[in-house]
Parts: structure tokens; C-alpha cells; sequence
């Protein structure tokens, strides 16, 4: 069990920004599953982009089999962040065990429907 946690902590993020977008926009592609023992990696990257001054974040969580109560606690403590700073965050890519925890938690709800889209394209073409 220990080996499990130990090996399967590890998640891989690749940030790219949008070079055509009217305003910084940043897609971050998650891949891995989370958990609490990923915990954290995304509020460092999510704070990088902060001094890069992005407009808008999209979390393209396609790579990402499931999901746990502490990393959804941990997207609404980034969508607080983001809140104050008046940066709009967006997700895609949802796989159907992470969007049911999502839901069940709340998440979907406390954001909003219309911040969840298929793709990074379709994400991408609603900013436009």
C-alpha cells in the first residue's frame, strides 16, 4: 500500500499559454490521478501563472482517472484564489468518475455548469 501512495503521488502538468488569445489565457493539462498525496501541485502552479498575469486558466484534467475529496477541496481553494484576483477559471476534459465527484461534492455547482467544457478547443472557442 505504502508503494502504491509513494508511486502513484506523482502527476505530470504541462502549462501552455495561448499565443492567439485576446487576453493571457494559460491551458494546464493534468495527467495522473489526484490525490492527497499530489496535493498541492496545482495551487503552485496555479500561483506561477498568478505572477505571469493570467486572465484566464483552464485545467484540462483529460489525463485524469480520478479524483478525491482533498484535490477538490484544494480546485475550491484555487477557485478562491482566482476569485479575488479576478481570474476566470475553466476546466475540460472531465473524465466520468472525477465529473461525478465533482458534482457530488459541490464543485460543478459552487463554479458553474458553463465552466466545464468537452475539450481545450471547445473551452478555448467560448473565451473567444
Amino acid at each position: 500500500m505504502i508503494m502504491f501512495i509513494i508511486k502513484s503521488h506523482k502527476i505530470a502538468i504541462r502549462v501552455d499559454q495561448v499565443k492567439d488569445a485576446q487576453k493571457p489565457t494559460f491551458v494546464v493539462y493534468v495527467d495522473g490521478s489526484l490525490f492527497f498525496g499530489s496535493q498541492d501541485q496545482l495551487t503552485k502552479v496555479t500561483q506561477q501563472l498568478l505572477s505571469q498575469k493570467a486572465a484566464h486558466i483552464i485545467f484540462s484534467l483529460r489525463g485524469v482517472p480520478t479524483i478525491d475529496h482533498s484535490s477538490i477541496e484544494e480546485f475550491f481553494e484555487i477557485q478562491e484564489m482566482l476569485k479575488e484576483k479576478h481570474i476566470a477559471l475553466w476546466f475540460c476534459g472531465l473524465q466520468a468518475p472525477v465529473q461525478t465527484m465533482m458534482q457530488r461534492l459541490g464543485f460543478v455547482e459552487s463554479i458553474g455548469k458553463q465552466h466545464f467544457f468537452a475539450s481545450a478547443v471547445s473551452a478555448l472557442q467560448a473565451l473567444k
